[in-house]
């Protein structure tokens, strides 16, 4: 009995051991990773450093390998846009370089059709009446230079300039006339409002003949009758005076055509004053009939003649405007020569003056035809030269705006405009051989 509860104590030992022995086991697991972990993170904390610092270092690499290939491509596309912009300068100076060669070609090839005296000419000619004469043969292209003179100009030229004193004195005139134009129209309505009424009365008097009332109407009606076709060759007269002192005062006209216009206007004044005396002496309604038809169709005349006149001072004022462009576009060639040598690119400049150069010359023969049109007693060719001036007004707006964007573009690309007047060619008149 003793000996079997010896036994089971023994076993119930030995079976305590087995469940203590790996309670204990784990304690001293757990005691030996405590034990180890400060030396682990330990030693993590000395390799952090290391660690950092091999990133950093790829990174670095990496973003220099980045930063080398970005330049690499920006050298390449630089390089590839310098190409093509020399490329592109080399082509537009070959451009200028031909068409200057050109212009030259052109110059040389006219100088060789005309005489000696008129190589000066063949100089001062502007691109539009360049290729004007380019096209002609030699005996042509002389009786066209012939038909020109070289003038120097600035930029506020004048083809018959008149001096400030005789513009003031001219002006003065001119109010005094429009002042007695204004008066003259009110007594003209007053002068026909009195008229009507005779008329009024005359239409009471019928058929009778023989009453002195009505006889006494009739010599009244036939004075008052007078009194407003007299009042209105007054009026035509004023008309005409203003009419020719703008003609006289026009400092773009030439000479040759203001003493023309106004030996035309002198006529119509002299037919006017003829028709004025016969109304003057006429005393029966017959001869104020006769005098006042002749009127009418003198005013017809003056009329059409007034219309043809003011177109002509509109052209003329046109064409001053073409010789002060001609004087800029001479300026601005003269800056394109030093920018040529500076290797700077002005093809688009040319492109301009060269559209500049074709608008100016439409609007020279739109002129020209306009002028002969104008000279006509044709109420039609008269509207048709009309028309004409109002294309060529247009075109030569037009142009200007060209010029204008051309000396823009020649400063902004560091070029000025020659400065100093000008030699230009502009029509011949009549007696003059300059």
């Amino acid at each position: 009995m003793a000996k079997g509860v010896e036994l089971s104590l023994i076993l119930f030992i030995a079976v305590i051991g087995l469940a203590v022995a790996p309670a204990v086991l784990a304690e001293s697991g757990d005691a030996a990773q405590a034990r180890e972990k400060p030396q682990a993170i330990a030693a993590a904390k000395e390799r952090a450093p290391e660690k950092q610092a091999a990133a950093q270092e790829k990174a670095q690499v990496k973003k220099e390998n980045v930063q080398t290939r970005v330049q690499d491509k920006i050298e390449t596309l630089k390089a590839a846009v310098e190409g093509k912009k020399d490329s592109m300068q080399e082509k537009a100076q070959e451009r200028r370089k031909n068409a200057r060669e050109a212009a030259q070609e052109k110059r040389e090839a006219l100088r060789a059709k005309v005489a000696d005296s008129d190589l000066g000419k063949v100089e001062a000619l502007d691109r539009a009446r360049l290729k004007e004469v380019e096209g002609l043969t030699p005996e042509e292209a002389k009786a066209r230079l012939a038909k020109l003179r070289v003038v120097k100009a600035d930029e506020n030229f004048k083809i018959r300039p008149i001096a400030d004193a005789a513009k003031e004195a001219r002006k003065k005139a001119f109010e005094k006339l429009k002042e007695d134009e204004k008066t003259l129209k009110g007594t003209y309505k007053e002068r026909l409002d009195s008229l009507k009424e005779a008329k009024e009365r005359l239409r009471s008097c019928g058929n009778e003949t023989q009453s002195d009332d009505c006889t006494k109407i009739r010599t009244d009606a036939v004075e008052k009758a007078k009194e407003a076709a007299l009042k209105a060759v007054d009026r035509i007269v004023t008309h005409l005076q203003k009419l020719k002192d703008r003609i006289e005062g026009s400092e773009n006209m030439p000479e040759e055509e203001v003493a023309e216009k106004v030996a035309r206007i002198d006529a119509l004044l002299s037919e006017i004053e003829v028709i004025k005396q016969k109304i003057s002496v006429a005393t029966t309604k017959e001869e104020l009939n006769a005098a006042v038809k002749e009127l009418k169709d003198a005013v017809k005349e003056v009329k059409r003649a007034s219309e043809a006149h003011s177109q002509g001072l509109l052209r003329a004022e046109i064409n001053g405007v073409i010789h002060r462009s001609e004087v800029i576009e001479k300026k601005l060639d003269c800056a394109l020569d030093g920018m040529e040598d500076n290797s700077t690119d002005t093809s688009a400049v040319d492109d301009k003056l060269a559209e500049f150069s074709s608008k100016i010359s439409a609007a020279r023969e739109k002129l020209e035809q306009a002028k002969e049109l104008l000279a006509s007693e044709d109420d039609t060719k008269i509207a048709e030269g009309k028309n004409l001036i109002r294309e060529a007004r247009d075109m030569v707006q037009e142009a200007h705006r060209l010029l204008e964007e051309v000396r823009k573009d020649i400063r902004g690309l560091g070029g000025q405009p020659c400065h100093g007047e000008q030699e230009i060619a502009v029509e011949q008149e009549e007696g003059k051989n300059k």
